[in-house]
């Protein structure tokens, strides 16, 4: 059984693992979280348990000589519980139980769900019936964020197979009985297996599918050198005609070699994946072949196509422009076609009907009016490709770019009197002012009332190139934050012969010769790294090439940024939001990641204002369609189905009546950039006819007595 360290009184016999003296037995594998052990064992003497191991974070393959671990041990008819602190030892258990010595091909499961560890016995009843017997359950005071697992035993006592099943999500089904030593592992949007000797299983039953063709989607990556994993998908309802051969997962898989399965009407599936060694990630049924993965919930989730949905009233036209890179295949002719350029409730324009081709760029004007639909060429002059009508129709809604795979990089809402918004990529106003003034600057609405000159910043990240050089023998630790989740570390060997310039800023200059170690030979735990790699001798010096973010400067911006806690059902906005521009961005961030309060406001760039990635190294995007926004109370609702699912909420979100000031050396003037619901707005500021601001000087003139005071203009 290769799952286990060496180094511990176990021998290798016909049966599995014999203990010849008492000893801890250790598994290699790292843990975290939740955890399933079964376990068979043939027990000869009193004593056998599994302990819970803590490592230490920054290095996990060390564990602290055992200084701090729970144990769960199995006597003569009792079990107990210790904990173990620093070398200080304590029961925290104990309570009878019918397990005793002389069973063979005794059948246990450990588990740990939460805090509570408990051990089940499976045996047979009377009858000669399985029943399991629940042994005891203790509640852990503490839980390791990092952990391995010891099996103690007396000498005498064998192991005969040994199987893992760590943190199983709802709705999937795992079989690693055949395994002889293998896991199966789950973490986020990945299953993993590992170190199976014959193929372990992982299923999942009963998805609805609608009729159509669809396509089963999923990557692999390899897993200590090897990728065997396969996929299949099959009706959860097996037709009995087909006999012994409808239970062979060859024989009932439905795929074909491009991935795609067709159903003529809905039916019920099954995903299957099955291996030895490999992961699987970002698993998903999609309609269209070219579509991303999108991370879902624990609940079965449809997703349509994406779409615009404009209302008519009181613009005269609608411009936008696009380039549609894929859309969905047209199979079924007797049904509309299942995507749209523009379309209403009455008439669909398809790629033909526009006469438009993937992957080039088109402007299209929709006239309000007379309910035409133009397409054209992308250029300043006017070259109509193709004018089409759409059918009246009560509502007045149009809808476009429906269900496709596009950027659009406008869309222009032209009124009636003739004045034009950009929603695309007008969500504020921007002014600019001469850098000379040095009078405040102040912006006052239609009532004269002035708007709120928004103190909220981000730190925005000047990215540069930085080299650490460590001794192969050092201990690897990187002495700044590094987001590995944006940005790639990069590691190189630089051999003995090579000549080294330690100031260099990159490593072409830093060294005559290096070899890039691959990113898989690397690992990553927090600030320390290691390095799977038998030539390590070879190198003089272990580089790591990152870019580094503790260079910044400061951008004012007209999002506010807070936080809440995630325990919460509602909670209020400080500010109010715009109700013209009511963008609210939600970001969930799950119990145990880790986050890094320093980088709270730090950002990769202006382009990215609203993003988080230095701040959490993980978290979800949660949708509009999961909360509600009072505009007018700033009162926040989240809908039962994200109600505690995260430890903390961060929301950025677009100040109503705010501006910012930011200077612009490339133009040299002051940016205004300014959020208001109103459309006439009067920036107020000094400065004479020479742009030039008037300066102001102390006179020191006491105003005790009555004087004349003439001001001449300064020569």
């Amino acid at each position: 059984m290769f799952i286990f360290d060496k180094g511990s009184r176990v021998q290798k016999v016909t049966e599995g693992v014999q203990f010849y003296e008492p000893d801890i037995l250790c598994s290699s594998y790292l843990f975290s979280g939740d955890l399933e052990i079964n376990i068979v064992i043939d027990y000869e003497r009193p004593g056998f348990g599994v302990a819970l191991i803590e490592c230490d974070e920054r290095e996990p393959d060390k564990m602290n000589n055992y200084s701090n671990l729970y144990l769960g041990k199995l006597g003569m008819n009792d079990y107990r519980v210790y904990r173990k602190r620093l070398g200080v030892q304590k029961e925290i258990y104990s309570g009878g139980g019918i397990f005793e010595p002389e069973i063979k091909n005794a059948s246990l499961t450990f588990k740990l769900e939460g805090h509570n560890f408990s051990v089940i016995y499976h045996t047979l009843d009377s009858n000669n019936n399985p029943r399991d017997v629940s042994i005891g359950t203790t509640h852990l005071d503490k839980l390791f964020t990092v952990y391995r697992i010891g099996f103690y035993s007396n000498a005498d006592n064998i192991i005969r197979s040994v199987n893992f099943k760590s943190m199983v999500p709802k709705h999937w089904r795992t079989s690693v009985e055949n395994s002889m030593g293998g896991r199966i592992s789950f973490s986020r949007d990945t299953i993993t297996f590992e170190n199976c000797e014959h193929d372990a299983e992982v299923e999942q039953d009963y998805i609805a599918v609608p009729a159509g063709k669809h396509y089963f989607k999923y990557r692999t990556v390899e897993v200590n050198g090897k990728n065997d994993i396969k996929g299949y998908i099959f009706p959860s309802k097996l037709n009995t005609a087909d006999g012994d051969a409808g239970l062979e997962d060859d024989k009932k898989n439905v795929l074909n070699k491009d991935g795609s399965f067709y159903l003529k009407a809905p039916q019920e599936m099954s995903i299957k994946f099955k291996g030895k060694n490999g992961a699987v990630k970002d698993v998903a049924i999609m309609d269209n072949d070219y579509s991303s993965f999108i991370e879902t919930d624990d609940k079965p989730y449809h997703q349509d196509g994406g779409s615009i949905r404009i209302k008519l009233t009181g613009y005269k036209k609608i411009k936008w422009r696009a380039k549609i890179d894929r859309v969905p295949e047209w199979l079924d002719y007797t049904q509309s076609c299942p995507y749209a350029i523009a379309h209403n409730d009455k008439k669909r324009f398809s790629l033909n009907d526009m006469n438009v081709s993937l992957g080039k760029y088109y402007k299209y004007v929709y006239d309000i009016k007379t309910r035409t639909l133009q397409s054209l060429e992308d250029t300043n002059a006017i070259q109509v490709i193709t004018e089409r009508r759409l059918e009246p129709n009560d509502q007045d809604i149009i809808t476009i770019m429906d269900n496709m795979n596009m950027t659009m990089t406008s869309l222009e809402f032209i009124a009636q009197d003739g004045t034009s918004t950009d929603k695309v990529i007008q969500k504020t106003v921007k002014k600019y002012v001469p850098s000379s003034i040095t009078s405040p600057i102040i912006i006052l609405n239609s009532k004269k009332e002035p708007l709120d000159l928004s103190a909220s910043y981000r730190e925005v990240v000047v990215p540069h190139k930085k080299l650490v050089f460590f001794r192969r023998t050092a201990p690897f630790f990187l002495g700044e934050n590094i987001p590995v989740n944006i940005h790639m570390i990069k590691v190189y060997g630089i051999p003995l012969e090579s000549k080294i310039d330690k100031e260099a800023t990159s490593i072409q200059k830093a060294a005559s010769s290096y070899i890039e170690i691959p990113y898989k030979n690397i690992e990553f735990f927090g600030n320390f790294f290691s390095i799977k790699d038998e030539n390590l001798k070879r190198y003089a010096y272990i580089v790591a090439e990152y870019d580094s973010i503790e260079d910044f400067y400061y951008e004012f911006t007209n999002y506010e940024r807070e936080t809440f806690p995630g325990d919460q059902k509602e909670f209020f906005l400080t500010k109010q939001i715009s109700k013209n521009n009511m963008d609210v961005i939600m970001y969930g961030i799950r119990e145990g990641v880790k986050k890094h309060k320093k980088y709270f406001y730090r950002v990769p760039g202006k382009s990215a204002m609203n993003s988080i990635d230095y701040y959490a190294d993980e978290y979800d995007v949660i949708s509009g369609s999961f909360f509600d926004i009072g505009v007018d109370t700033g009162r926040i609702y989240l809908h039962p189905e994200i109600q505690k699912k995260y430890q903390e909420l961060i929301i950025d979100y677009l100040k109503k009546d705010s501006y910012t000031l930011n200077y612009r050396d490339d133009v040299r003037q002051y940016e205004l950039d300014v959020v208001s619901d109103e459309q006439k707005l009067d920036i107020h500021y000094d400065m004479n006819s020479d742009t030039m601001s008037p300066g102001y000087v102390r006179t020191q003139i006491d105003d005790l007595k009555s004087k004349y005071i003439v001001a001449r203009k300064r020569k």
